[in-house]
């Protein structure tokens, strides 16, 4: 780990600062966009509201410099439960300094209790640099899968669709 960077969670008057985060890491991305997701949003789904994920945060002297976002989900296919990393940033001043992977080590330290199996993230096909990054770490691309996502309208007919 970094020796000039504490790894912690967030607390809930940081999770403006983290939404700050996401925004860049989208701009980085796809400049341009603007996500949704707001402080309230963290504070009510993450770990002091529904707890349905978890943020760790790089702290250093001058104030947050990274963050990961993650939930737990189970492989049928594996048997084992597993992480799945939804988002991965670290101040574009900061990279190259080991904060990427002290937040991913972090994350699998945290919960070594849980049997942890595999960590499982997607990433943009344009974002060369990250890519790359995981690539170093020993991630692997799966080439038989392909993600899909039910949102919107579709979600809503899906939802209001009968069933039987």
């Amino acid at each position: 780990m970094s020796s000039s960077a504490l790894i912690r969670e967030a607390k809930v008057d940081e999770l403006g600062a983290v939404a700050a985060m996401i925004r860049k890491l989208a701009e980085h991305i796809e400049p341009g966009f603007v996500p949704r997701t707001t402080a309230a949003d963290l504070l009510a789904h993450g770990a002091a509201g529904r707890g349905r994920f978890t943020i760790l945060v790089a702290e250093q002297a001058h104030g947050l410099v990274g963050f990961c976002l993650y939930s737990w989900l189970f492989s049928a296919w594996r048997g084992r439960p597993g992480v799945y990393l939804s988002d991965l940033y670290v101040d574009e001043a900061q990279r190259g300094a080991g904060l990427g992977i002290a937040l991913l080590r972090a994350v699998l330290a945290r919960e070594a209790h849980e049997d942890c199996g595999f960590i499982l993230l997607e990433v943009d096909r344009m974002n060369a640099s990250a890519r790359a990054f995981y690539e170093r770490i020993g991630f692997v691309l799966k080439d038989h899968d392909d993600s899909f996502i039910l949102a919107g309208t579709a979600l809503d007919r899906l939802r209001s669709t009968p069933t039987g």
